[in-house]
């Protein structure tokens, strides 16, 4: 696909204390990445497929850095070792960046765009990644197997962008979590998110969001040196 020769690499220095950093493989430039792939679908007669074709996996997002953020601040492992699931996940950068700090956990990363094996296979070949702590699998999370056993945190971050998602995203994650389990979601303050909130809370999950201030959306050429976006981070779990 035309976005395979329109990289750059990008260094993360994560959370002060954590002494890690990551280096990203990622789009030079969405937009522009977007409106070539839109030319490149029209040639071929295929441009209905551009929503499901879309590049969106391929920016460090600033919800994916809050959600970093704060798992790098409350560890997954507050009670020893767990599966984690991230759905959704783009570039990674939250299991990845878990897969490097954590000691104990098995961190599986899901989406469902046919080019994010590709990115992060580059990624985890770069940054070291053990196979024994990080794996990827193709998932959909509106329509997760019924077998697949279910993990002690869920995490997910700017995934509320479509008006049937709160209540389609609240009952997957309640069913592929745990009891006890942690779900961890991180968003830039989408007009969904309120609504997504209240679909939890129905379903017995509760959470006070905490705030992150982070480098703003990952647009290059087009955003502002220095411009920072605040994301919030909600630890959902039964009282």
């Amino acid at each position: 696909m035309i976005w395979e020769t329109k990289v750059t690499l990008e260094r993360i220095q994560l959370p002060e204390g954590n002494f890690l950093s990551l280096e990203i493989e990622e789009l030079v430039n969405l937009e522009a990445t977007i409106d070539a792939l839109f030319i490149e679908l029209e040639k071929t007669g295929e441009s209905a497929l551009l929503e499901e074709l879309c590049p969106y996996f391929g920016c460090v997002w600033p919800s994916a850095r809050g959600l970093t953020e704060y798992l790098l601040e409350h560890s997954p492992e507050e009670k020893g070792g767990t599966r984690i699931l991230e759905v959704g996940c783009g570039l990674a950068v939250p299991s990845l960046a878990l897969a490097k700090h954590l000691k104990f956990s098995k961190i599986i990363a899901t989406d469902f765009h046919p080019e994010v094996p590709k990115f992060l296979a580059k990624n985890i070949a770069r940054n070291r990644i053990s196979s024994d702590r990080f794996n990827y699998e193709p998932l959909d999370w509106r329509n997760p197997p019924e077998n697949l056993a279910r993990f002690g945190v869920v995490m997910g971050s700017d995934v509320l962008y479509e008006k049937a998602h709160p209540a389609d995203l609240a009952e997957a994650l309640v069913r592929l979590v745990k009891p006890l389990g942690r779900v961890i979601i991180a968003d830039p303050g989408r007009p969904y998110l309120p609504v997504f909130v209240e679909e939890m809370n129905a379903r017995g999950f509760f959470a006070k969001p905490r705030v992150y201030t982070v480098p703003a959306d990952p647009v290059r050429g087009e955003t502002l040196p220095h411009s920072t976006k605040d994301v919030q981070v909600f630890d959902f779990r039964k009282p």
